[in-house]
């Protein structure tokens, strides 16, 4: 084997390795692309809310207008609940509404929408009017 095919099999190798990575690079931008979609469409996905009042059947996607809710308390944590405050998935709050209270269970990074609703409740100042959240 003469050294101008060595070098000509060594470039050959070179190049389909390149290729290999150029078309890793490749898919992975296209993947990341159409994660980012999906997840950024996921809630236009959703069948419009009713309320809660009106919910005939299981499985139905409703929503509350809440005007108070309470801190978390209690979480659910691989099969059995702690009724103290813990880093889990899977946290249960009360909310009321006009005429009503609720238990819902809210997910890690979700209390972050409601702080507001949160800090009402547990405000002693009169002047402030309940703000008015769904929650779906």
């Amino acid at each position: 084997m003469s050294i101008k095919n060595a070098r000509h099999k060594i470039r050959i190798a070179f190049v389909g390795a390149y290729m290999c990575i150029i078309l890793c690079v490749i898919i992975t931008i296209i993947a990341s692309i159409i994660l980012f979609f999906s997840f950024k469409s996921r809630d236009a996905r959703l069948p419009e809310a009713i309320h809660f009042k009106n919910v005939s059947r299981n499985n139905q996607y409703a929503k509350i207008d809440m005007q108070m809710m309470t801190d978390e308390f209690a979480s659910y944590e691989k099969e059995h609940f702690i009724f103290f405050k813990q880093d889990t998935g899977e946290r249960f709050h009360f909310a009321f509404d006009e005429e009503n209270i609720y238990i819902i269970k809210l997910y890690e990074g979700e209390e972050e929408k409601f702080k507001d609703i949160i800090a009402y409740t547990y405000s002693e100042s009169e002047d402030d009017t309940p703000p008015k959240k769904n929650c779906y």
